[in-house]
């Protein structure tokens, strides 16, 4: 409701102002007293509508209304006197005299009763609808906004009944009707289409958030796109444009397009900076934040936000836990759980600076958001605190929306924990209040073509009664008109006749041109034969080069490989040289290493996806190879479990080198004495885009002292390096036996569907 009244507020400044000059305009140029009587009316009446009427604008309406009941008295315009009476109800109201204006307001009513003066009728009752407040005063508001409108039905002024209409529509939205918002709304530009006008900018904005309330979101976006496209004619830079994109924002965002939610937010944000709104800036800065979050756009969302809040300093308790929450937000997606934890806390202390302000809404995001971050951490326990305390505020208003999250939330976390019975309870209710509010938004929309095809069809019927009746008095005209068309026959014979002669003129004139026509046609459909044929050659040409740059990108592959192979064997030749034992590990190792890159090479040289490499068929030929080189086939057992999926080079060379370390390490160490042993590799999604490889074998496991930060072997230091490049966690510890570990997230290559 306060989006609805600040929208009409600025509407009404930006508007009214222009309005005024307009009118000043005009009545330079109107001699009829009435007339002028009326404009002047209409200019006072304009200064005192605003976001900040002041004494000047009182002052200014005076002057004006008090000219229009001068020329009243001298020429007896009784609306006149009605009008003057409602203006000087309206500025009792805007001096803060409410029931003194309502007493003024009143009295012109009963005393136009009397005198069926349905348009100054209807000026009075919309004028006491906007002396009552919403919320203890709505049904007053409704009947007095009705008033209006009956009134107005039965009078023959157009534009004040489609202008009555938009502002029921207006009323119905703010207490949340939306389905009579609607309706009346539909109504209302009916009306302005029948006098030529496309309406308001306001009543697009209510039909549209209308819509998008009772689930009908393309609905909502087609009635919003109206209401801006309007807006952007009009040159209104006012803060309700900037509402009425951030709305067709939430529209997109509802309907799980989030680039273009964050488009339409970006334009939204662009109006309420122009305006230097603090409080609109970061509810938009937010919404743009919420949208990129859900395009994984993190680290863009990070730097955004942040930048927002170097430049606008917030106000309202409701601006500083705003910025809170998607501090927090965005940092428990860059996993900065300490920092997330911080904002986490902070939440709660700014929601006791006014807790009235922020509201049941507020609670509930804010533990929300508490829930979020202990499952982040695996604190399963305090998640199910902050659940139950969202569960108990949303049974005081069984609002479906909440319980469609409480649900989700729960089965969250009962996931996480292997509570599978309770996740599929939880899964089981979320999909049934779900469905229960896609299956009310379908309801609604089947309510609305309805009413609207029994309105369509009343009118439909009116207009047949009307061409009936029309048919009659046009039957009778013809009848009395016989007598002198038989007289004019002749006439119309000769100009016929005329123009007969004047058409087959047009004709050929028209067929010349016809021709003329054709010819430049033909010109041009050769030039677009030629300029296709252009087109082709260059795309063989692109063609080949591309062929060209595959052929090539193998030839490396084979190259790089063929050098690491001539590697292998200097390595191979040297190690003939050699009897320190030490020394030829070294070479033996080395040589392992370098098979390991080369096989990637060797795989892409020979695969048609020069970019990626398939890990399941990769492991297993490293490993084969290993086997194979240290003769394990007698006692040591490979078990694989490796997730069938393509890796981009820039990873799966690290991976095949810390699988090298890992296995040789095993195989040396693991098992003294050629005892028999099983050697276990794993590479699994973990979570998200995460996935976790494991090398763990169960054999005599590490030292209890064991560090590998004080270990400075190659191999280790090979590991910890590796696992760097990957931006990834290493770990090696003991289970069975030794594990070691990387947890590294997944980086699409170009090929990949994801990308």
């Amino acid at each position: 409701m306060l989006v609805v009244i600040a929208l009409s507020s600025f509407l009404c400044t930006a508007q009214e102002t222009k309005k005024i000059v307009e009118l000043k305009k005009q009545l330079k140029h109107k001699q009829d007293t009435s007339a002028r009587i009326e404009t002047l009316l209409e200019i006072s009446r304009s200064f005192l509508y605003g976001t900040e009427v002041n004494k000047n604008h009182i002052d200014s309406a005076m002057v004006y209304c008090d000219h229009a009941k001068k020329l009243s008295t001298q020429i007896k315009y009784h609306r006149g006197f009605a009008k003057y009476n409602i203006i000087q109800s309206r500025i009792q109201y805007v001096q803060g005299n409410v029931d003194k204006a309502r007493e003024i307001a009143l009295k012109v009513i009963n005393g136009e009763k009397k005198t069926n003066a349905h348009e100054t009728l209807g000026d009075a009752y919309r004028e006491l609808n906007n002396y009552y407040d919403y919320g203890p005063d709505n049904d007053l508001k409704i009947k007095y906004s009705e008033n209006a409108v009956s009134e107005y039905r039965k009078g023959t002024n157009k534009k004040a009944l489609a202008d009555g209409l938009g502002e029921l529509s207006m009323t119905y939205f703010s207490i949340e009707q939306y389905n009579k918002c609607i309706i009346i709304g539909l109504e209302a530009l009916e009306v302005y289409n029948q006098i030529k006008l496309k309406g308001e900018v306001l009543l697009y904005s209510v039909m549209g958030m209308s819509y998008n309330y009772l689930g009908i979101h393309q609905e909502s976006i087609r009635y919003e796109l109206m209401g801006a496209k309007l807006g952007e004619e009009n040159g209104d830079e006012s803060t309700s444009m900037g509402i009425l994109y951030n709305s067709i924002g939430m529209s997109y965002f509802n309907l799980q397009n989030y680039a273009l939610a964050q488009k339409y937010h970006e334009k939204g944000y662009e109006y309420a900076v122009i305006n230097k709104d603090t409080y609109l800036i970061y509810t938009i800065a937010s919404n743009i934040v919420n949208a990129m979050l859900f395009q994984k756009k993190y680290k863009e969302a990070d730097r955004f936000f942040n930048n927002v809040i170097q430049n606008y300093k917030p106000g309202t308790v409701t601006e500083k836990f705003t910025i809170k929450r998607r501090l927090q937000n965005i940092n428990l997606k860059l996993r900065k759980y300490g920092i997330a934890k911080k904002y986490t806390d902070e939440m709660f202390s700014t929601a006791k600076e006014a807790p009235e302000e922020l509201g049941e809404i507020g609670v509930f995001i804010m533990h929300e958001c508490s829930i979020e971050y202990y499952l982040a951490i695996k604190n399963f326990n305090e998640a199910q605190k902050h659940l139950k305390i969202i569960d108990q505020h949303a049974r005081k208003g069984d609002a479906k929306t909440f319980w469609k999250r409480i649900y989700n939330w729960g089965f969250k976390i009962d996931s996480a924990q292997g509570n599978y019975v309770s996740a599929i309870k939880n899964y089981q209710k979320y999909k049934a209040v779900n469905d229960s509010i896609i299956d009310e938004s379908k309801g609604n929309l089947i309510n609305l073509m309805q009413i609207q095809y029994e309105t369509e069809k009343k009118d439909k019927d009116i207009n047949e009664k009307a061409k009936n009746i029309q048919l009659l008095t046009e039957q009778k005209k013809l009848q009395d008109e016989k007598i002198e068309k038989d007289r004019v026959t002749r006439l119309i014979i000769i100009a016929f006749s005329g123009l007969l002669i004047l058409i087959i003129a047009l004709l050929y004139n028209r067929y010349r041109i016809k021709q003329k026509n054709q010819r430049i046609l033909e010109t041009k459909q050769k030039e677009l034969e030629l300029k296709q044929a252009e087109i082709e050659t260059k795309n063989i040409k692109l063609q080949n080069l591309v062929s060209e740059k595959e052929w090539l990108l193998k030839e490396i592959h084979h190259r790089v490989k063929n050098n690491l192979q001539i590697v292998m064997s200097l390595l191979n030749t040297q190690s003939a040289y050699l009897e320190d034992k030490v020394a030829l590990t070294a070479i033996r190792d080395s040589q392992h290493r370098v098979h390991s890159m080369s096989l990637i090479h060797q795989k892409l040289y020979k695969s048609d996806n020069m970019a990626a490499i398939n890990m399941p068929e990769y492991i297993n030929e490293l490993t084969q190879y290993l086997k194979d080189s240290f003769d394990l086939a007698r006692y040591l057992t490979f078990e694989m479990d490796v997730e069938d999926m393509d890796m981009d080079v820039s990873q799966a060379v690290p991976l095949g080198l810390i699988l090298n370390e890992a296995i040789t390490n095993a195989i040396k160490y693991a098992f003294p004495g050629n005892s028999e042993g099983i050697i276990s590799i794993s590479l699994q999604n973990s979570v998200d885009d995460y996935f976790i490889l494991k090398i763990a074998d169960n054999g005599v496991g590490l030292p209890h002292d064991f560090d590998n930060r004080k270990i400075n072997s190659l191999g280790m230091r090979l590991m910890n390096g590796l696992s760097g490049d990957l931006d990834g966690i290493f770990k090696i510890y003991n289970e069975i036996g030794t594990v070691v570990s990387v947890e590294f997230e997944y980086r699409y290559h170009l090929t990949d569907s994801h990308s």
